[in-house]
């Protein structure tokens, strides 16, 4: 059994005078705080996912660190995701995209996945924060053979809620996604456009009461989406603050999960359980137990 480890960072050891410089500017526990914050806690957390690993019988991890903290005005980021033919990817992030305050321009992120026959993608990102005047355009571009299996999430706040005045009051939030086979034949399109400024969210039949929506897009061959739908019920509990339901996408392509919530645990939560599913059904797997720090 092999396992293979990528690790990159962007912190004190990332430049190559970067350890004597830190050796002539810090103390014995400066150097400690760092090594534990910038090595160790990439050590633990393959610690963590090992075992799964070993349970599955491979594995591969692979990690990437942001050089910023944050998504600023006038950025233009791109990921980009193959999987091959039976390969099988997850992908998410280390924490929230937090979107933050712009007095001009806006941000975009371009997701590009292509994913081969009979092969397996997760990609889950954690949820979106628009901060006050926020502007953010993500578009996501899947090319996805009739085969493999591709689940992709999508979820966003309504901003920084516990900060006075910030619910919904960012300037544009745009999320695309078009799906496409290897021809090229199209599968299906989708957008989201929010504009708070010009039509409130919060209207009946929309966000109303709820501060968090989520979208689950799942492409996967027809009987294993007709096994998925008939594991998952729809969901309305209005006290408890979350909803959720399946629809069919066109085509014959797959579902879509779209869950709301009035906390973004509870729509990750919510997420996990349909995830769950989809992954025992498509590839006969079960998830690990949710990590601590999740």
């Amino acid at each position: 059994m092999k396992f293979g480890l990528m690790y990159a960072s962007i912190g004190p050891f990332s430049q190559p005078d970067s350890l004597a410089r830190l050796a002539r500017l810090a103390d014995d526990a400066g150097i400690e705080s760092a090594v534990n914050a910038n090595l160790l806690t990439s050590v633990r957390l393959v610690r963590e996912a090992v075992p799964h690993l070993r349970t599955n019988g491979w594995g591969r991890i692979c990690m990437i660190t942001s050089v910023g903290g944050g998504t600023l005005q006038g950025d233009r980021l791109t990921i980009v995701v193959d999987v091959e033919k039976n390969a099988c990817a997850h992908v998410t992030t280390q924490g929230a995209t937090r979107v933050h305050a712009m007095d001009a321009n806006h941000a975009a992120q371009l997701q590009q996945l292509t994913v081969g026959e009979g092969a397996y993608l997760e990609y889950l990102p954690e949820v979106t924060i628009p901060y006050r005047d926020a502007r953010y355009a993500s578009r996501t571009h899947v090319v996805a053979a009739p085969s493999a299996t591709v689940l992709v999430a999508e979820s966003a706040m309504a901003g920084r809620k516990h900060h006075g005045g910030e619910r919904f009051n960012y300037r544009v939030l745009s999320l695309a996604t078009e799906v496409v086979r290897p021809d090229g034949t199209p599968v299906f399109t989708e957008k989201v456009l929010v504009e708070p400024g010009r039509r409130s969210p919060e209207l009946p039949g929309v966000m109303q009461h709820f501060d968090v929506f989520g979208n689950l897009l799942i492409l996967t061959p027809l009987d294993v989406a007709n096994r998925v739908v008939a594991r998952v019920p729809p969901q309305f509990d209005l006290a408890g603050g979350l909803a959720s339901g399946l629809s069919r996408l066109p085509n014959q392509a797959g579902l879509m999960l779209r869950v709301v919530g009035t906390e973004s645990h509870q729509v990750r939560a919510r997420m996990r359980e349909v995830w769950a599913v989809v992954r025992q059904e498509a590839v006969g797997r079960s998830l690990p137990a949710e990590f601590a720090w999740r």
